[in-house]
């Protein structure tokens, strides 16, 4: 005999027909003779009142229907771990958020990816931006050649600083650095500083060897000016090398320079846009097969909105939630024509991955 847990009521809760609520996590039944058998559930409403289905286990005692389900009222059981773990409507157990940043080459899976994972959604990878070399390296091979040679010398390096506002440029700048003859030990032996623009470049720098100096208490371009002022990395006589993307915003270079610092801007690496990851975004987005969209540049937001637009444009659904990493890209966004539902507070992955967990109502 199946027994009723704790809290169940005597009456069916309300539960309108034609509408199905799906658990998210095993549940149990308690029986009278103490045994408990889990089982994956859900809830429908049929003739008899709501009913609780699951499969594939069949308590003991409980005859199965034909195609293997068995149900119950739901008034004569509860779950034990409460009704919380019920949602109305059909959305999946782990809603599916596409990820659209560049695909690095050995790097692994995506950390916003990872992170999204950690949070209980289903990530997948939509890149619209791909990484590709600069059209010409000279300007960032002269630049580490003549910082390496300095510290051979026994000479103060050129640069006092050297700051890296993106992982990306980690790797092309020490390749860089390799081809003029030197390392991340030598740069640090000659008294190279180096600031990082947040604490997940700061970590990828201190797994290449080369450790930050700096991090400001805010990952934007302008909490880092404002962070190497006050360190007097803009004083008379001290260089700033700022190796970035070709494209990028002129922030923090034109804020040295208002200051009076010195800048010399190289370039690492290109970022292009990946039409067919846009074309097959847009798509899913469609056909419902995402439930959210992270953008982490206002580039790729640009893209995505023309991308819209030209295949028919149309308001974006409201079922599928788009979040940003900041006010920045959100400003992109809405520019391309896209809506914007979270901007966590801080500009971080974790961050953005719990906006999205939030919006998307997940709960791990």
């Amino acid at each position: 005999m199946m027994e009723c847990g704790s809290g169940c009521g005597s009456a069916p809760p309300a539960f309108p027909p034609g509408r199905s609520a799906r658990l998210r996590r095993p549940v149990r039944l308690r029986r009278s003779d103490g045994e408990s058998p889990s089982f994956r559930a859900f809830a429908r409403y049929s003739a008899g009142g709501p009913c609780l289905e699951g499969l594939p286990l069949r308590p003991p005692g409980c005859v199965s229907p034909p195609g293997g389900r068995f149900g119950f009222p739901l008034h004569r059981l509860s779950l034990t771990q409460g009704p919380s773990l019920m949602s109305s409507g059909p959305r999946p157990q782990a809603p599916t958020v596409a990820v659209t940043r560049p695909e690095e080459e050995g790097a692994g899976e995506d950390r916003l990816s990872q992170w999204l994972r950690r949070e209980g959604m289903r990530p997948v990878s939509f890149p619209l931006m791909a990484l590709a070399p600069p059209m010409s390296p000279g300007a960032l091979n002269a630049a580490a050649k003549r910082l390496v040679g300095a510290v051979k010398r026994g000479e103060l390096p050129p640069y006092a600083w050297i700051v890296i506002t993106s992982r990306n440029v980690i790797t092309p700048f020490l390749d860089a650095v390799e081809r003029a003859g030197g390392s991340p030990q030598v740069l640090q032996a000659g008294g190279l500083h180096v600031a990082a623009v947040g604490q997940a470049t700061a970590t990828a720098l201190e797994q290449a060897g080369l450790p930050a100096d700096l991090i400001p208490t805010r990952y934007t371009a302008e909490d880092l000016l404002q962070a190497l002022r006050e360190r007097g990395a803009l004083g008379a006589g001290r260089r700033i090398l700022l190796p970035r993307a070709e494209v990028a915003r002129d922030v923090l270079a034109e804020g040295v320079r208002e200051l009076g610092g010195n800048i010399d801007v190289v370039t690492a690496y290109r970022v292009v846009e990946d039409h067919a990851g846009a074309e097959a975004l847009c798509q899913a987005v469609r056909r419902e097969r995402v439930q959210g969209v992270t953008l982490t540049s206002g580039r790729a937001a640009c893209l995505l909105g023309a991308t819209w637009a030209d295949g028919g444009g149309g308001s974006w659904p409201r079922t599928v939630r788009v979040g940003v990493i900041g006010p920045v890209t959100a400003e992109a966004t809405r520019k391309a024509g896209l809506r914007v539902d979270e901007i966590p507070e801080e500009a971080t992955l974790p961050a953005l991955a719990r906006a999205m967990a939030r919006t998307l109502g997940v709960s791990k």
